[in-house]
């Protein structure tokens, strides 16, 4: 299994029991890229951004970048993780200035 017991308790039931499946590998590297790409549009968006941090979204995403091999799909990981990071530090800057 990809996933621990740690990562699967973090997921909402219905993702946990789907990812907790082997699956068949997508050999297409343009069909990963595309896929994170329409990842990355859904976590430029607040709502999109929380809502994919609720299914433990960064970690599947670390798991999956571990296994890649093809370098236009790494950066594009690489592209929504430097979006998370950066959008979560401006986030918690801005809740910092609210509670001041």
């Amino acid at each position: 299994m990809i996933y621990g017991e740690e990562d699967i308790l973090k997921m909402p039931p219905e993702l946990a029991n789907a990812l907790s499946h082997e699956r068949e590998t997508v050999e297409n590297s343009e069909i990963r890229q595309q896929a994170l790409e329409a990842i990355y549009m859904i976590v430029m968006q607040d709502d999109g951004r929380r809502a994919f941090w609720s299914v433990n979204g960064p970690r599947i995403l670390q798991v999956g970048y571990e296994d890649e091999e093809d370098s236009k799909v790494m950066e594009a990981y690489e592209l929504i993780g430097s979006l998370l990071v950066g959008k979560g530090e401006v986030e918690q800057d801005q809740e910092r200035g609210q509670k001041h």
